[in-house]
């Protein structure tokens, strides 16, 4: 018996021993493979969220890192159910992508394309009906029975009960497509949609592109044994761009041209209507001075409303008329500031409804109340939140007022959001509510990752020449300010595109929490042309894309170099598309202040890149040879100084290959080393999670050789 006491003594004691060792245990560090894997670190969490527009129910995904389709839920806010809608299936391309659900606007009905296939199914989950083949982007006519689509680029409208398409264009072909944006208006002016109902559903109009202009642009398969290639059209800075034409038809084939950009070189950005039925069209000149919104009365042109700015004017999206049709909001920087304002259709009246804060977007109009939610930059340019703005003049509020990212997906009726709320170092959690009440609901709530060794997150302010940066760092676990780190900094640099924002940051910034365990800082800042609030700083980057986003980055190692703890002889700098411009820009025009640099995808030289992006900054080639030269990773390419990692996807159809290929001949011609790494079949965001796995990987191995 006291034997048996003795042993279980013994055992309790070592027991106690042993608990504080296994409590104190470092946590597991991050492993590349789990920040990129079909199941996310943070759970699955909602996306591609769609409400019916009576804000009854909406749709959702619970994406993950795999690739494919997705099940489709639906979730009924009048009951709580949640139910899966559509259960996914491989069906070959056009498998029932998210941005092709739409609601019929009456809400009764889901239009959505199943292996290119246009279906109907009613709100409840039943009648599914197959209405045309080869079809893409469905939109619903007003009275909710017709569906209009775009098949083999020409565009048609069918009868929801069934029968034969109605044909409302008749001379698409490979190279000339109607109600289908070309890639530039897609990538560079956000076109969703390039053709619209009428408000009372007799007429379609259209914008129809002939692109046999554009320089065809090859993107070579090399993995095929015999070498293939795509001849996509891209229409580089200074070259010529689509012949846009805006046209309206009606069932019976009657067709009318009203504009055409072949005159004047311009933009056709935006397609629409006004309350009256009268087409309408946003008109952008090529040096993009001056936005008009116009409308088509016959012959009449009949000017709506005019921006007009000696840089560039902001294309910020299509006015939103409201009920009265006699008065519209848009967005505009006109005053400095990127706000709301409200303009009257007859005289061109115009209020400006917020001040003091950048407004990004119209969330969603309350037409009854006569208050707009617009995204805003609120309360202060790192934050993220709606506002609630009454159009006659006051105060706005606040839907979410703390601090952080608050994302709101609401139905056009402007009642019911869901809402996600984030901030830097924080995933996002989700939640249900309405405009009408106050509180929300929890609907999805991320994983918490706090017990994985994570090193301390800090938002910040750094003090320069330019007044006050935004940034942030990130420092390893069990810091010791005693001791010196080598420093990664990421960038981006482009205009009006922060790093730091107050929000989670996704796998970019678990991949940040990995460096910081593996023994790095990591910080990032934005230069003032990347910041939001006064379009005075972006203009810096006005014909000086590459000097004056060096600018800030140079403030943020001047920034690092106080710092007791930083090896200043240890910095490297690394980031994707412009960031990776940036990183190769800042190699070769600052040679020796960083000793490492990783660029993914990067711009190098504005030359190669797209005629709508490029020349709102840059102007044209021959306009500007000195700017585009003073702006050049290539002309300076002797002057690199460090090691050099180059990623690139060889189907990059945004920026090409051919960037990267024309800084590497540059470096062999002035002797200079460099490491690079290609994505077979791989676009611009190299996705997949075999290569994503790769990518980030022979980053880090890179940092820890080189850094």
């Amino acid at each position: 018996m006291k034997a048996r006491s003795y042993r279980l003594w013994a055992l309790a004691a070592l027991c106690a021993l042993v608990a504080p060792l296994v409590s104190s245990a470092a946590p597991a560090p991050l492993r590349i493979d789990e920040i990129f894997a079909p199941e996310p670190l943070i759970g699955r969490l909602p996306a591609a969220i769609n409400w019916a527009p009576d804000g009854s129910r909406f749709l959702y995904t619970l994406p993950g890192g795999q690739q494919g389709p997705l099940d489709t839920h639906v979730y009924d806010v009048r009951t709580n159910r949640d139910a899966i809608f559509f259960v996914a299936k491989a069906e070959g391309k056009g498998a029932r992508p998210a941005a092709e659900i739409v609601w019929s606007p009456d809400s009764k009905h889901i239009a959505y394309l199943n292996a290119g296939d246009l279906w109907t199914v009613a709100a409840d989950g039943t009648s599914h009906k197959k209405l045309a083949t080869g079809a893409d982007d469905p939109q619903w006519s007003p009275d909710s029975r017709r569906i209009a689509f775009v098949h083999e680029n020409d565009v048609y409208a069918v009868a929801t009960g069934g029968g034969t398409p109605v044909r409302y264009s008749t001379d698409g072909t490979n190279d000339t497509n109607n109600g289908d944006p070309d890639w530039a208006y897609s990538e560079e002016l956000g076109m969703r949609h390039a053709y619209r109902w009428s408000p009372d559903g007799t007429r379609i109009a259209y914008l129809h592109f002939d692109q046999r202009p554009i320089t065809k642009f090859p993107i070579v398969d090399f993995l095929d044994t015999d070498n293939t290639f795509d001849q996509g059209r891209y229409p580089l800075a200074g070259e010529k761009n689509s012949i846009v034409s805006l046209r309206v038809a009606d069932a019976a084939g009657k067709t009318q041209t009203l504009y055409s950009t072949k005159a004047h070189d311009d933009y056709l950005a935006s397609v629409g209507w006004t309350p009256a039925g009268v087409p309408a069209a946003q008109i952008l000149d090529r040096s993009q001075k001056r936005l008009r919104y116009v409308a088509f009365a016959g012959a009449t042109v009949q000017p709506l409303v005019t921006d007009t700015d000696p840089d560039w004017v902001d294309f910020t999206g299509e006015p939103k008329w409201l009920a009265d049709k006699q008065h519209f909001l848009f967005l505009s920087d006109r005053d400095g500031e990127e706000s709301l304002y409200l303009a009257s259709a007859q005289g061109g009246d115009v209020q400006r409804l917020t001040h003091g804060y950048r407004v990004n977007g119209i969330a969603a109009v309350d037409q009854t109340a006569r208050v707009a939610y617009v995204d805003a930059a609120w309360p202060t340019r790192r934050d993220a939140t709606v506002l609630a703005v009454p159009l006659g003049g006051g105060e706005p509020r606040p839907l979410a007022s703390e601090h952080g990212a608050h994302r709101f997906f609401m139905a056009s009726s402007a009642h019911d959001f869901i809402r996600a709320d984030s901030s830097f170092g924080v995933p996002p959690a989700y939640s249900i509510g309405t405009t009408t009440a106050t509180g929300v609901r929890p609907f999805v709530q991320a994983k918490s990752l706090s017990d994985r060794g994570f090193g301390t997150a800090e938002l910040l302010s750094v003090d320069s020449k330019f007044g006050k940066l935004d940034a942030w760092i990130i420092k390893p676990p069990n810091f010791d300010a005693t001791k010196t780190y080598p420093v990664i900094m990421q960038v981006y640099g482009g205009p009006a595109s922060p790093t730091t924002n107050d929000s989670w940051g996704g796998e970019t910034y678990l991949y940040h929490q990995a460096l910081a365990q593996a023994g790095f800082i990591v910080f990032s800042i934005d230069g003032p042309g990347s910041q939001i609030d006064k379009t005075a700083a972006v203009r810096m980057l006005y014909h000086s894309l590459g000097p004056a986003s060096l600018a800030g980055q140079l403030e943020g190692v001047r920034y690092l170099k106080t710092l007791p703890y930083v090896d200043p002889k240890r910095i490297g700098i690394w980031g994707w598309s412009f960031g990776g411009y940036e990183t190769t820009y800042a190699l070769t025009h600052a040679p020796g202040v960083w000793k490492v640099g990783v660029a993914v995808a990067p711009v190098t030289d504005w030359k190669y890149y797209d005629s709508i992006y490029t020349e709102r900054y840059m102007g044209t080639p021959k306009q500007n040879p000195a700017a585009y030269a003073e702006s050049s990773v290539l002309e300076k390419a002797g002057s690199l100084q460090g090691s050099l990692l180059i990623s690139h996807g060889t189907s990059d159809d945004n920026v090409h290959l051919a960037n990267t290929i024309s800084l590497v001949q540059a470096f062999i011609l002035n002797g200079k080393q460099i490491d690079m790494m290609v994505y077979p079949r791989k676009t611009h965001g190299i996705s997949g999670i075999p290569q994503r796995r790769h990518l980030f990987t022979h980053m880090l191995e890179y940092w820890q050789a080189h850094l």
